[in-house]
């Protein structure tokens, strides 16, 4: 079998770094990413020329950093994702829109480790830019690290946590109670409840589940 064709792209420390147009850059290579997906390179391309570059630099540097901390390869998909949301971020903050995100306890409880680093992320998008990066955004880069580790469509992740968030309401109701949020019993809950979705789903055999 062939391997699938890939695009190879660099990244270089650019003028602002002292270097000049038209010098030869290839001692300089921090590192080197492929795209398997050419409508995904197209992106990446148009994301390039319509974006602040200091965005696209930061977003390759939150990325570095994730990778480093997680020890395990991104979704190349996540180059262009990621630039285009802190892009459209960085503009509603200038706004002074506020962002707000239903699912955020979900998040944290679901993918901490995630949430995690997207906390990290937030630290170097406020001192790269000096803005006040809001909780909610934080869960917002969360699971697009999140889909980005599992190979996932964001749409999933995003799918996977309203459902689960809808769930948890009904058990409210059903209950007449409000389930305490910072207890080691609801962060179970909510892993069985995202299990259970994915096995309807068909993301997991029933092998998987009698392996755990």
């Amino acid at each position: 079998m062939k391997s699938p064709a890939r695009k190879r792209c660099w990244w270089v420390k650019g003028l602002g770094f002292n270097a000049k147009p038209g010098e030869k850059v290839r001692d300089k290579i921090e590192k080197v990413f492929y795209f398997f997906d050419e409508s995904q390179l197209k992106q990446y391309k148009n994301i390039l020329n319509s974006i602040d570059r200091r965005i696209i630099g930061l977003t390759e540097e939150i990325l570095a950093m994730v990778s480093r901390e997680l020890e395990e390869p991104l979704n190349e998909h996540i180059h262009v994702a990621l630039a285009d949301h802190i892009s459209f971020t960085l503009e509603r903050l200038s706004g002074g829109l506020e962002i707000k995100n239903p699912f955020l306890e979900e998040i944290r409880a679901l993918y901490s480790r995630d949430y995690e680093l997207a906390c990290k992320a937030a630290e170097m998008i406020e001192e790269k830019f000096d803005v006040k990066i809001p909780h909610g955004e934080k869960g917002f880069i969360a699971m697009h690290i999140h889909a980005a580790r599992k190979n996932r469509e964001l749409s999933k992740t995003v799918k996977y946590t309203s459902m689960i968030n809808r769930m948890v309401e009904i058990i409210e109701e059903e209950l007449g109670m409000k389930l305490d949020k910072d207890e080691i019993n609801y962060a179970r809950l909510l892993v069985h409840l995202r299990f259970a979705l994915q096995r309807v789903d068909g993301a997991i055999c029933e092998d998987s589940f009698r392996s755990l």
